[in-house]
């Protein structure tokens, strides 16, 4: 009798130490629905990082209260997520946008034509061309491919640096994304300094 009086005080004494284990679990996935392998997911507030798998799935053993997420994955824009308030285990589905779109065409005229019927050199980088080059800015990426484009020291006092694309100062150089301007007069942009 003693002995299942101990045996019933050891279960029900582990049974109320137990800890409730809560768990922040998730998926992480690209605008077209395809999961991201190797991106990073962290909390901050409790110091703990993990990778997701080649599913894209992550998991965390968090303690209650608030935490925000932050994910990182080279390629693509960084994710924070609005503060969570954690009382039981969450799964979350979370969708990362990349940096820089589809292919990224370099050309020296100011109107859209047809690349057979261009006069001057283009380049067309492809989307697959961009993830091989492992750049992680626009600079590196374009400079990787070896179309005329490099960074030029412009004052050695105050390391400004300017691109310059087929030997033209960066005044005569426009970047458009989707045929949107997104930088002009890279003579004034240091973003490409080392």
């Amino acid at each position: 009798m003693k002995k299942l009086l101990i045996i019933l005080l050891l279960l029900t004494s582990t049974l109320l130490c137990k800890d409730d284990e809560l768990y922040v679990r998730g998926k992480i996935l690209d605008k077209n629905g395809n999961p991201i392998e190797k991106a990073i997911v962290i909390i901050p507030e409790i110091g703990l990082t993990c990778e997701t798998d080649k599913n894209g799935f992550f998991e965390i053993k968090a303690r209650g209260g608030k935490i925000h997420l932050e994910i990182q994955k080279e390629g693509y824009i960084p994710y924070q997520s609005e503060i969570l308030e954690i009382k039981e285990s969450v799964n979350l589905e979370i969708i990362l946008f990349p940096s820089i779109e589809e292919e990224i065409v370099v050309t020296a005229t100011k109107v859209e034509t047809p690349i057979k019927e261009v006069p001057v050199r283009t380049e067309v980088i492809s989307s697959k061309e961009i993830e091989e080059s492992g750049g992680k800015t626009l600079y590196e990426i374009l400079n990787k491919k070896g179309i005329g484009l490099f960074a030029q020291q412009s004052c050695s006092n105050c390391n400004f640096t300017q691109l310059r694309m087929q030997g033209l100062e960066g005044g005569y150089t426009q970047v458009l994304i989707d045929d949107s301007l997104f930088l002009k007069d890279l003579h004034q942009f240091t973003v490409f300094s080392k």
